[in-house]
C-alpha cells in the first residue's frame, strides 16, 4: 500500500484529521548484554493533523522498514501523545472502530497481506 492510500484510508477512519500514528522496529537490535536475545523494539508515536504531516511520518518510517500502525481512538483533550509510550486505556476518549492486527500467513499458509 502507498503511503497516499494509507492516507486515503486514515480520512475515510477519520476525515478531521488528528490520527496517532505508531512506527516500530519489527525486532530490535541485537542486546550486548544476552547474546542471542534482542533489545524491546523502539516505538515513535505522533498525532498528525494534516494529510501531509501523516504521508511524511509513513514515507519516513517506511524506507526505514518500520512497522506501521494507527490507533482507531480518540484520545482525552489534554492527554498528550508522548513519543515512547502507549495511551493507557483512561487516556480514551472513544473508540471509532473495532480492529484486529491480521497479517501474514495463518497456519494453512494463505497470505493476508493483500487489501
Amino acid at each position: 500500500m502507498s503511503s497516499k492510500d494509507a492516507v486515503k484510508f486514515l480520512q475515510s477512519v477519520q476525515p478531521e484529521g488528528g490520527w496517532v500514528l505508531t512506527a516500530m522496529q519489527p525486532d530490535g537490535d541485537p542486546d550486548p548484554k544476552r547474546p542471542g536475545k534482542r533489545v524491546k523494539p523502539k516505538t515513535w508515536n505522533v498525532q498528525v493533523t494534516t494529510p501531509d504531516a501523516a504521508q511524511k511520518f509513513i514515507d519516513h518510517h517506511t524506507q526505514l522498514k518500520r512497522n506501521l500502525y494507527f490507533t482507531p481512538c480518540i484520545p482525552r483533550e489534554g492527554v498528550a501523545v508522548t513519543t515512547w509510550s502507549r495511551f493507557k486505556k483512561t487516556d480514551i476518549e472513544s473508540g471509532q472502530l473495532d480492529f484486529a492486527d491480521q497479517d501474514g500467513t495463518d497456519k494453512t499458509g494463505a497470505d493476508h497481506n493483500e487489501v
